[in-house]
């Protein structure tokens, strides 16, 4: 045999050997490298549908607490779950992309209660055997309207000597603690003009800047990112026997042994007409308010006084002796609460020379402030769809207002997402 023949096959042998192994290792790496690519991608995938499940399950959320606060869940889609009081509501065939659709289904237990509780769950479905599958769950607080000192989709202050500032009314000495908030709900630019007010305080809108002069004063500054709502008022619930009068004028009503419920088509007080109010009271007004002149409702020191009413409210005293208008001898704003309950349109005219202490929640009302004379200040806080100030008006809010619940407006307390075994069971 030829020597050089058998080396020349046992080299070309020894290549093709190499060659093979590194082909084999090449296949090995290249499957390795797609196998990898396509646990990636997996993991990508699931990821994404991870955080596609859990928006869904936080739009339930917003769903809920959107209804809940404009007393919406007997309408929109929500209905008894069968369990008893819970209401419920189901979206599906939600448009994601890549071929994939989600849905989100939501119940909200307790909803008539003062603290009821949110469980939403979000899918998503990828393909034949994808899916992806999120739940949380929300409990409630009671917060108070009146956190804000003014707030209103649409704030006007107008002329000068304007002041916004804040107190406590539980202090023992009145001191002003430069802490008030002005703020706009609205998303609308320029639905808020400051004129030459002076704001001890901040000032909060929706994305805008809000309309200022160069007499302007806002010693927090302003913020952009504020957001709101204002829920409809609801009457309240109450077993005991209330009285229901044509009209309401001069006289006393209430006393001090239990809240009295009153309902009445108006209340009228003119010349020196005086309404005393002893006890805790409740009104129900069904048209117009209007106190002018020397007349005025005089809510004892020990007394409160809330007004729930559909129509109009002029009140303006032009009296001199301190008790025209609305009169809170306790000097405290919780004890005297006006409620606008119209759902479209409703106004407030509110000025004179006494000092009003108290709130007024107005959620599609307009409210006037017209401050003057020596005394014509307001302490609490306004909430209404429209609040214009007039020149030589006076507002302090009170902080402990920040306190006052009521049970009809809520805020989100607690959040978790439930897993396994604590997952919520939807009937």
């Amino acid at each position: 045999m030829n020597t050089e023949n058998k080396d020349l096959r046992d080299t070309q042998g020894s290549v093709l050997i190499v060659a093979i192994i590194f082909a084999t290792i090449a296949a090995l790496a290249i499957g390795s490298y797609i196998r990898l690519a396509g646990t990636e991608m997996r993991l990508a995938n699931q990821q994404f549908y991870g955080n596609a499940s859990l928006n869904l399950a936080e739009a339930g959320v917003e769903e809920a607490l959107y209804a809940i606060n404009l007393s919406s869940l007997g309408d929109e889609g929500w209905e008894a779950t069968g369990i008893a009081g819970t209401l419920g509501k189901y979206i599906n065939s939600i448009e994601l992309g890549r071929g994939a659709t989600g849905s989100f289904r939501v119940h909200v237990v307790g909803a008539e209660s003062t603290a009821p509780k949110i469980v939403s769950e979000g899918k998503v479905r990828s393909g034949a055997n994808g899916r992806s599958v999120r739940q949380v769950e929300v409990r409630l607080y009671s917060r108070s309207l009146f956190g804000n000192g003014i707030m209103a989709n649409d704030i006007i202050m107008r002329g000068g000597n304007i002041e916004v500032n804040s107190y406590s009314s539980l202090a023992e000495n009145f001191e002003l603690l430069e802490s008030s908030k002005v703020a706009s709900t609205s998303l609308v630019e320029e639905s808020m003009d400051l004129g030459n007010a002076n704001i001890y305080g901040s000032v909060a809108t929706r994305g805008w800047e809000p309309r200022t002069r160069p007499n302007t004063l806002i010693t927090d500054g302003w913020t952009d990112d504020f957001d709101s709502d204002l829920p409809d008022v609801q009457l309240p619930d109450y077993d005991l026997t209330y009285h229901y009068y044509d009209e309401i004028g001069p006289g006393t009503l209430g006393d001090h042994g239990q809240t009295r419920y009153i309902q009445t088509s108006s209340i009228k007080l003119t010349s020196d007409e005086k309404l005393e109010i002893h006890g805790d009271v409740v009104l129900i007004v069904d048209n117009d308010i209007d106190i002018h002149g020397e007349a005025g409702i005089v809510i004892d020191e020990n007394a409160s006084l809330k007004v729930y009413v559909e129509g109009d409210v002029s009140i303006s005293g032009t009296g001199t002796t301190g008790e025209n208008g609305i009169v809170n001898k306790s000097e405290t704003p919780a004890n005297l609460q006006l409620y606008g309950t119209n759902l479209e349109s409703q106004s407030f005219s509110l000025s004179g020379n006494a000092a009003w202490y108290g709130t007024v929640y107005a959620p599609n009302g307009s409210v006037i402030l017209n401050g003057g004379g020596n005394a014509g200040k307001f302490y609490g806080a306004v909430v209404a769809g429209h609040v214009t100030m007039n020149g030589n008006t006076t507002f302090y809010y009170d902080v402990e207002l920040a306190d006052l619940v009521d049970g009809s407006s809520f805020a989100m307390g607690n959040w978790r997402e439930r897993f396994g075994d604590e997952r919520y069971v939807f009937e």
